[in-house]
């Protein structure tokens, strides 16, 4: 490996695209094309980030089976970033693999990590939840051990565990301040955002208020609601629609329901919500939050979400029951 190769891998390890970029931005062998794209992907251009991969994981030879396999798990973490889970599962499984067989356990634990990560993004918290026990993240380096505590605390926020999220965000803080990657301890704080931004509405006789995700944790506990457990048939009601809707609609192609994200965002769009909204809606990471931009922009859009997701109810509403909704908005 040479000196600029040597020198664009140690800037990108520390968070320095541009730095890195400087060394190997006008070359095009393999080593640097996977370092390009992972620069364009801290810089947050993402299209061109997977591109770049992808040229590279090409560009390596038979024998180049680690370099290949690093490209892949690069690759797949675009794809999650910009919530593309049309990703190869089985690519990344080969991967890790290759990434094991020839003892690379970094980023080896990096690729499980993501697949984790994908678990949680398709709603299988159980299978994420089971693969994070089986897990030791003793050994691993500050910025995967960030990671890996990002991914816990993803879980315990989604299981209404706040204590143990707030712990894993200190852990996650810790390590990626020991990483002196920005980027990362740029992520660790946007998601401690979470726990301190209104998550839901109690809605009581003389009162409404916004809650945190604590306050519902504990009103959930407390037993005090009635019908807080939610819909829990989300399985069988998707079988008994794909049912109906193929009778309808004979030539409906298959769908998931993480589909149902793409049309949300794109009817939200024709009907001229702004970008940055949709996007923090949907919960994506691109745009006016990736890259630097995200390092300094932690607005939630709270006003605009509730704007935008009281329009869309009303156009549902309308379809359902093919009259007009109203959603008259309070003045500001």
């Amino acid at each position: 490996m040479d000196s600029l190769i040597t020198a664009a891998a140690r800037a990108l390890a520390t968070g320095d695209p541009l730095g890195a970029l400087k060394r190997v931005a006008l070359r095009n062998d393999a080593p640097a094309l996977a370092l390009r794209g992972i620069a364009m992907a801290q810089l947050g251009d993402l299209v061109r980030a997977k591109a770049l991969l992808r040229r590279a994981a090409r560009a390596f030879g038979p024998k180049e089976e680690v370099a290949r396999a690093r490209c892949i798990v690069a690759e797949a973490e675009i794809a999650l970033v910009s919530r593309d889970l049309s990703f190869s599962a089985k690519s990344l499984d080969t991967a890790q693999a290759a990434l094991e067989g020839h003892g690379d356990r970094p980023n080896a634990a990096h690729a499980r990590h993501l697949k984790v990560q994908r678990l949680l993004l398709i709603g299988r918290l159980d299978e994420a939840e089971r693969a994070l026990a089986k897990f030791d993240a003793a050994p691993l380096p500050p910025a995967l051990r960030a990671a890996h505590e990002l991914v816990v605390a993803g879980v315990a926020m989604r299981r209404l565990r706040i204590k143990a999220a707030r712990a894993a965000l200190i852990e996650a803080e810790r390590a990626a301040r020991h990483a002196g990657i920005p980027a990362l301890m740029a992520e660790v704080e946007s998601t401690a955002l979470v726990l301190n931004t209104p998550a839901a509405r109690l809605i009581a006789p003389g009162e409404e208020r916004p809650l945190l995700l604590e306050e519902v944790e504990a009103l959930l506990a407390s037993g005090a609601l009635v019908g807080a457990d939610g819909f829990a048939g989300w399985s069988a009601a998707k079988v008994a629609l794909d049912k109906r809707l193929k009778e309808i609609l004979p030539r409906m192609p298959k769908w998931t329901l993480h589909d149902l994200r793409r049309t949300v965002s794109t009817q939200m769009h024709e009907k001229g919500v702004a970008p940055h909204v949709v996007e923090a809606i949907i919960n994506h990471i691109s745009g006016h939050k990736a890259g630097v931009a995200g390092r300094y922009n932690h607005a939630n859009y709270s006003s605009e979400r509730k704007a935008a997701l009281d329009m869309w109810a009303a156009h549902v509403m309308s379809l359902v029951s093919k009259r007009p909704f109203v959603v008259v908005a309070k003045a500001a």
